[in-house]
């Protein structure tokens, strides 16, 4: 087994071998079989998870509170106004390339008018 993982690991690996001996601390004594050593191993890691589990305190909050938390930890997402967006569309700085696929944004300006009701209905929709 122990080449078969250091042909996995690699060359640097190669270096490494398995213990001579290990100490089992279920009888305080080291011991040098392999069979006694792959149980000690598989023991080790059988019960690390619940052991380390054991040393996590619980949650001082309940779920409850979790799941139904004030706004304070919440987000609102507020009303979008057609004003708002010619101001944005307007602050827009036509200088900046935009991507091949883009709208230019001197042509978004022209027809900011027509477009910012349909943008503030797009932006305010709230589907929930």
């Amino acid at each position: 087994m122990w080449k078969l993982i250091n042909n996995f690991l690699g060359s640097k690996a190669k270096e490494l071998s398995p213990p001579e001996k290990l100490f089992d601390t279920e009888n305080p004594t080291y011991t040098c079989n392999h069979q006694t050593m792959a149980s000690v191993f598989n023991n080790y890691f059988v019960s690390i998870g619940k052991k380390l589990a054991s040393t996590i305190p619980p949650p001082n909050i309940s779920a409850y509170h979790v799941v139904y938390s004030g706004p304070e930890q919440s987000f609102v997402l507020h009303e979008t106004f057609t004003e708002e967006v010619i101001a944005v569309i307007n602050s827009l700085i036509e200088t900046k390339s935009t991507r091949q696929n883009d709208i230019p944004i001197h042509l978004l300006k022209l027809c900011t008018n027509v477009l910012s009701p349909f943008l503030e209905q797009i932006l305010s929709y709230h589907p929930f």
